[in-house]
């Protein structure tokens, strides 16, 4: 199990760093600061579907007060990070759906092989992520040789960081 969060484990490292607390509480810092990037994440993925503010507001408050988020994310586990990585898939898909430019599918390609690395269970969004892909974007901008490798360049570099564990 650790191998599918080792970059979970690794930016849980990084927060034992902090001269704050105990060990364990900053390890629960981690899990709460991603809570909370996932409120703002889902504040402008609201933003971006429906341009008001209103309905951003209304959803991003609503997850802010959800007992269900903060008990995963005032605790050590990775799940609200999980969420979070589908969010911003999400907004990445919606900016590639208005503007086209290849280099998004590059950088949701690194966050995906990242966000595997961070919980294995990503990897049901794989289907929604291919649609997405495939059928909102300019997707024939990915069929030349050139940008298909660079998507699986990025993608391999996110996912590179299962090498965090045996080289450790």
């Amino acid at each position: 199990p650790t191998l599918f969060r080792s970059v979970y484990i690794f930016l849980a490292w990084l927060f034992t760093l902090v001269p704050l607390g105990g060990i364990a509480e900053r390890v629960n810092f981690l899990s709460a600061v991603v809570g909370a990037a996932g409120v703002v994440a889902i504040y402008i993925f609201i933003l971006m579907m429906f341009d008001h503010l209103l309905p951003a507001a209304v959803g991003s408050i609503s997850l802010m007060v959800a007992a269900q988020w903060w008990s995963y994310a005032s605790l050590a586990q990775p799940y609200s990070g999980v969420v979070l990585l589908i969010i911003l898939l999400l907004i990445m898909l919606m900016l590639w759906q208005r503007k086209g430019d290849v280099r998004l599918v590059w950088g949701g390609a690194f966050i995906f092989g990242l966000g595997l690395v961070w919980h294995s269970s990503l990897v049901m969004f794989l289907p929604v992520l291919a649609a997405g892909v495939f059928l909102f974007g300019p997707w024939r901008k990915l069929l030349a040789i050139k940008p298909l490798l660079l998507t699986l360049l990025f993608f391999f570099i996110g996912f590179a960081f299962y090498a965090y564990l045996p080289i450790r």
